[in-house]
């Protein structure tokens, strides 16, 4: 078992759930913005135009009683292989402009206990709880979000907005940014 996958677990198993669904966004070094709290158990790396995505999420996330736990955001496009993927990254992938997440779901359980819900779980419905699915059919019914779930390889980890396919000219500026002025993240 990777080292990663056990700090991760461990993690998870001693953070608290938090309360209340304020999300708390603050700037880096570049045009990204870090964000954490509300309904997020850990803290990502966004477009400050993937802000109101992020929000929304963390409504999702309190209105079906799940806590997203965040796997991976902004990424830099550094020609490594990423291990540990569930499908073959992109090359164009929304991940490169901050403007995708990749996550796990946890839900809080009567008996105290906490339902851990990963890409084998999100990607099977029988294995997901009322309140995953619930989140799940909220991004799918989100007018600009997209769920991984529904891709034609699908990848259910991920969400993202589409800027990639929707709008490839503002995706070609926000690389081309975003891989420059962002040298560390």
């Amino acid at each position: 078992m990777d080292f990663k996958l056990i700090l991760g677990v461990m993690t998870l198993l001693v953070v608290p759930f938090t309360t209340g669904s304020s999300v708390t966004f603050t700037r880096t070094q570049c045009d990204l913005v870090k964000f954490h709290g509300g309904n997020f158990q850990n803290s990502g790396i966004v477009d400050g135009g993937f802000k109101r995505a992020i929000q929304r999420l963390n409504d999702y996330a309190e209105a079906c009683k799940v806590k997203i736990y965040i796997t991976s955001s902004f990424r830099k496009d550094d020609k490594k292989v990423l291990w540990g993927t569930i499908v073959k990254p992109s090359k164009i992938s929304n991940h490169f402009v901050g403007h995708a997440i990749d996550m796990n779901l946890m839900t809080p359980l009567i008996d105290g206990s906490r339902h851990f819900c990963n890409s084998q779980c999100l990607g099977d419905e029988k294995k997901q709880t009322k309140g995953e699915k619930c989140f799940l059919f909220q991004i799918g019914h989100d007018t600009t979000l997209r769920w991984g779930g529904n891709f034609s390889t699908p990848d259910p980890v991920h969400i993202d907005d589409g800027i990639n396919k929707r709008n490839r000219a503002e995706y070609n500026r926000l690389f081309a940014s975003l891989q420059t002025n962002c040298k560390t993240v």
